[in-house]
């Protein structure tokens, strides 16, 4: 049961018990006596005060969901700050790109016009650079599809990006008239986001390339976006950073500063507790708990959905609203089809401020038209490149619940 829920359910309680004062010294033709006054008062007081706690709690949820909204609303930010407009972001680039795409049999038969605005956004590999509508559809797909990355803060870089990050804090004291500042100074390190590719083909069939009412750029958009957040999720969640990103779960450390595991008791199975839970909670420092959440895969989540608190409380909270997460401890819970499933000395469980991990977006989005790879079998390939990257910037943002050893 949830936390707003179950004030609601309380109140109500409160309120029932109220009617039932009123009623009994009504049914009795009388007013309430003193007693029953006094009660009525502090009920009265305690509706008040889950009142606020609930109008508290839904405007928490309402602003909760704006960010979300935003955050969707903003979901590809333009390197440059908007101030060009790239070749394949006009109008006439996307027609000469629809026409691309539903060109039949060899894409040569393409007029010259077509081609000459198509060789205004060419990729590295030789295909062409797809317009920024149907890269914007993609990208914002993918945020409905991949957890990480719709916790994550993402950039659009054109370069490598080098982040500066603190190590060693600094030392700061309390000093006395003419006295002397602390000599120690922080110690600080970097975090390079750099650019890894991924790419695949989506075979699209000769009919509905040749069929005029069907949404070729829908459905390519669609099954790329899957492909390409099945495989962004299982990187950016244990991806072991070698021609890939490096994922939450495998980071060991950064910039020297290790990242925390909370280790569970010895057992022959994978175990954990609504202790272990709220050790892990606390094991993260207090100043990044508030913008918090949880990762884990789905088996795990089962097994947490049954424990409960010493108020025998489910210590599961289910969103809600459409589209918000469920909750642990209050704070939002993220499945993820690649984290690690529970098993012995095994990290599987993730919380922190997941807006330390960056994603970094390559500007552009490739494609090439493969006319002769599924020719024997009636179809045209669309092969499509993407380049991204990811990395936990922060070593004190996220710690991790490890199953114990097998006893």
């Amino acid at each position: 049961m949830s936390k707003l829920i179950d004030l609601k359910n309380k109140r109500a309680g409160l309120v029932q018990e109220m009617r039932l004062l009123i009623d009994t010294a009504e049914k009795a033709g009388r007013d309430l006596n003193a007693d029953e006054q006094s009660k009525y008062t502090n009920l009265e007081a305690d509706v008040e005060k889950f009142g606020k706690t609930i109008t508290r709690e839904e405007g928490l949820s309402q602003f909760e969901n704006e960010l979300r909204a935003q955050r969707d609303a903003n979901y590809r930010p333009d390197a440059d700050g908007g101030k060009s407009k790239k070749a394949n972001a006009t109008e006439g680039y996307r027609a000469a790109f629809s026409q691309f795409l539903r060109a039949k049999g060899n894409a040569s038969i393409l007029d010259r016009q077509v081609f000459a605005t198509l060789q205004t956004g060419v990729d590295s590999d030789g295909g062409f650079l797809v317009p920024e509508e149907f890269e914007a559809n993609i990208q914002k797909l993918l945020y409905n599809l991949d957890p990480m990355r719709s916790a994550a803060t993402v950039l659009s870089l054109s370069t490598d990006r080098h982040l500066p990050i603190q190590t060693g804090g600094a030392t700061f004291q309390w000093i006395g008239e003419n006295g002397s500042y602390p000599s120690v100074s922080p110690t600080v390190g970097r975090v390079t986001l750099t650019a890894h590719k991924l790419g695949g083909y989506v075979p699209v069939s000769e009919e509905l390339l040749q069929d005029s009412g069907s949404n070729v750029e829908q459905f390519v958009t669609e099954v790329a976006a899957q492909s390409v957040a099945d495989l962004e999720n299982g990187a950016f969640t244990v991806g072991n950073g070698s021609a890939q990103p490096l994922g939450i779960f495998t980071t060991t450390s950064v910039g020297g500063v290790t990242v925390a595991d909370l280790t569970g008791a010895v057992s022959a199975t994978a175990a954990i507790t609504g202790d272990n839970i709220i050790d892990t909670y606390h094991t993260l420092g207090r100043q990044y708990r508030d913008q918090a959440s949880w990762v884990a895969s789905d088996s795990l989540v089962k097994l947490i959905r049954k424990l409960k608190g010493e108020d025998n409380q489910y210590l599961w909270q289910p969103g809600l609203t459409a589209g918000q997460p469920d909750r642990i401890l209050n704070r939002p819970v993220f499945t993820s089809d690649f984290a690690p499933t529970p098993g012995v000395s095994t990290r599987s469980l993730a919380f922190g401020d997941l807006r330390r991990y960056y994603i970094a977006d390559r500007l552009g989005m490739g494609m090439l038209r493969l006319n002769e790879l599924g020719a024997l079998n009636g179809q045209v390939y669309f092969r499509v490149t993407k380049r991204t990257d990811g990395r936990l910037t922060d070593g004190n943002a996220v710690v991790f619940f490890k199953h114990g050893a097998a006893s």
